[in-house]
C-alpha cells in the first residue's frame, strides 16, 4: 500500500515529467515556427528578386538591341546608382551565405528542417547572384549606349603606323 509520502513523490515526478514534455513541445513548436518564418522570408525575397531580375534583364536587352539616338544617362547618375545596387546585392549575398553556414552548424536543425532552410538560402543566393550579374550588365549596357553617342576626342588615326608614331612621340 502506498503511503502519502509515496503518492506525493509520484505526483511530483509526474508534474516534472509533464513540465519537461510541455517545454520540449514548446521548443519544437518554436523551432518549427522559426523555420517557417525563415523559409517564408526567403521565398518573399526570391519573389521580389525574380520580378526585378525580369525587369532588369528585359531593360538591358532592349538597350543592347536598340540603335542609340539620345543619351540615357548623360550625367552617369543611373549608372552610379546601379553600381551602388550591385554593392548592396553583394553584401546581401554575403549575409545570406553567413546565415546558410549558421543553419548548417545549428544542431537543432536536422533532416527536413535543415534541408528546407538550407535549400531556400541556396535558392536566394543563386537568384541574388543572377540579379547582381543582370544589374552589372544593365549598367554596362547604359554606359556603352551613351558612349556610342559621344563625339570622339583627340586625334583620329587612319592606320596602325600613325598610332605607333603617336605613341612614340
Amino acid at each position: 500500500m502506498n503511503t502519502c509520502a509515496d503518492a506525493l513523490h509520484i505526483a511530483h515526478v509526474r508534474q516534472i515529467a509533464n513540465s519537461i514534455h510541455e517545454a520540449a513541445n514548446t521548443a519544437s513548436l518554436d523551432l518549427l515556427r522559426d523555420v517557417e518564418v525563415t523559409v517564408d522570408s526567403l521565398t518573399a525575397y526570391q519573389r521580389i528578386a525574380e520580378e526585378l531580375l525580369d525587369e532588369v534583364t528585359a531593360l538591358g536587352g532592349t538597350i543592347k538591341s536598340c540603335k542609340p539616338a539620345t543619351p540615357i544617362d548623360q550625367d552617369k547618375i543611373h549608372a552610379g546608382n546601379l553600381g551602388k545596387s550591385e554593392d548592396i546585392i553583394r553584401v546581401f549575398i554575403g549575409i545570406m551565405e553567413d546565415k546558410k553556414r549558421s543553419a548548417l552548424r545549428d544542431k537543432s536543425l536536422n533532416g527536413d528542417l535543415e534541408d528546407s532552410v538550407v535549400t531556400e538560402y541556396e535558392n536566394t543566393i543563386a537568384l541574388m547572384s543572377r540579379l547582381h550579374d543582370a544589374t552589372t550588365e544593365l549598367r554596362w549596357a547604359i554606359l556603352e549606349h551613351d558612349a556610342d553617342l559621344e563625339e570622339p576626342t583627340g586625334d583620329v588615326y587612319k592606320s596602325a603606323e600613325e598610332v605607333n608614331q603617336a605613341l612614340k612621340a
